[in-house]
């Protein structure tokens, strides 16, 4: 049987300073991500998703870096599942307040 194939994007976002936007959540770094809402587009999904994780606002989409695939157990679904995540460079300008997603264990 196939295993369900879940989509998400998210993004490696830049300042004008040159450094990197990470998220720590449950004792490791990412990058900021999620999972792709029905009729959303995977660009929309990627700023909606580093915006909700982070709270940087006005970002600037710029190229697909790459698509990555892993498998996890899905609790909701109980069974494993395959992700696809796209990846995206985004830039982000000017003073930003950042305001961690602490529902999603975001700190």
């Amino acid at each position: 049987m196939d295993k369900p194939k879940i989509v998400a994007a998210g993004g490696l976002v830049q300042n004008e300073n040159g450094e990197l936007l990470m998220i720590y959540r449950r004792g490791k770094w990412d990058l900021p991500k999620g999972k792709l809402d029905k009729g959303e587009s995977i660009e929309a999904c990627a700023l909606r998703e580093v915006t909700e994780e982070t709270g940087v606002r006005n970002l600037q989409l710029g190229a697909l870096i790459d698509i990555g695939y892993h498998e996890y157990f899905d609790k909701y679904l109980q069974q494993e599942v395959i992700k696809e995540t796209h990846w995206f460079r985004m830039s982000a300008t000017g003073t930003q307040h950042l305001v961690p997603q602490t529902e999603e264990d975001i700190t």
